[in-house]
C-alpha cells in the first residue's frame, strides 16, 4: 500500500494542473472487471461523481457532463499511454468544445477512484481545477495502461452568448 500511495503521489506530482484561458463515504471498490483488468468507462464514471461530490462538499454548483470534453479527454489519455504525463496545448479543446477556458488533471494509478481524487484534493493546483467556480462542464476518459488507469479530466468553461 505504501508502494501504491508513493507512486501516486509521485505520478500527481508529474501530472500539475494546467489551465488554459480563448461527505465521507466509504471507499468504494476499485472499478475492476471479472477479468481482474481495469475498466475505463465505469472508473472515469466514477471519477466524475466523485469530483462533484467534492464540489457540492464545498458548496459549489455541479459540474455538467460534457461528452465533447469526454471525448478530448478519452484520446488525451490515448494518447499519453507509454508516455510520460505531460499538458498539452488545450487550444483544440477550446474550439471544438466552444469553450472560453479549460483545465486539465492527469493521473496515471492503479488506485481507487476515490483515492485519486483525495490525492488531486490534496494538490494545489489540481484542487483548483475541481473548486473552481468558473468551470461549468467537465469530461473524464480513460485509457488501459498496463495494470493501469491513464486518466485525464477536461474541464470547461463555456463561452458566454454575446
Amino acid at each position: 500500500m505504501r508502494t501504491l500511495t508513493i507512486r501516486l503521489s509521485l505520478l500527481l506530482l508529474v501530472a500539475c494542473c494546467v489551465v488554459v484561458t480563448s461527505s465521507c463515504a466509504a471507499p468504494a471498490e476499485p472499478a475492476l472487471s471479472r477479468g481482474g483488468t481495469y475498466d475505463p468507462r465505469p472508473y472515469a464514471e466514477q471519477l466524475y461523481a466523485l469530483t462533484n461530490e467534492k464540489r457540492a462538499a464545498e458548496g459549489i454548483e455541479r459540474l455538467k457532463w460534457s461528452p465533447c470534453a469526454a471525448a478530448a479527454a478519452t484520446a488525451r489519455a490515448s494518447q499519453l499511454v507509454g508516455y510520460e504525463l505531460s499538458h498539452a496545448p488545450m487550444g483544440p479543446v477550446l474550439n471544438d468544445c466552444s469553450a472560453q477556458r479549460a483545465g486539465e488533471n492527469l493521473v496515471d494509478s492503479a488506485a481507487a477512484a476515490e483515492l485519486v481524487v483525495e490525492a488531486w484534493m490534496n494538490s494545489p493546483g489540481h484542487r483548483n481545477n475541481i473548486v473552481d467556480t468558473a468551470f461549468s462542464h467537465l469530461g473524464v476518459g480513460c485509457a488501459r495502461h498496463g495494470e493501469q488507469l491513464l486518466c485525464a479530466q477536461i474541464y470547461l468553461e463555456m463561452n458566454r452568448p454575446a
